[in-house]
């Protein structure tokens, strides 16, 4: 479950399937977070300072993080 103050809310349309989603910043009590929504589902974007709550699946890549890492050594 993900909870959080929402600070911005933006329509985009993918380029290879034409399908639309919500990209939507979200701030919740530990990080901010880029949260995707169905745009079919959605007719409009959902209100800055309103809160976004849900199930959601947490995708992240740590690459950069590591060649960061590594170039101090």
């Amino acid at each position: 479950m993900l909870s959080g103050t929402i600070l911005n809310a933006e329509r985009r349309r993918v380029t290879q399937t034409g399908q639309q989603v919500l990209v939507v910043e979200v701030r919740t009590a530990g990080f901010d977070v880029t949260v995707c929504l169905e745009g079919a589902a959605h007719a409009a974007a959902p209100p800055i300072g309103g809160i976004l709550s849900g199930t959601v699946c947490m995708v992240a890549s740590l690459d950069s993080w590591r060649v960061r890492a590594e170039a101090r050594q």
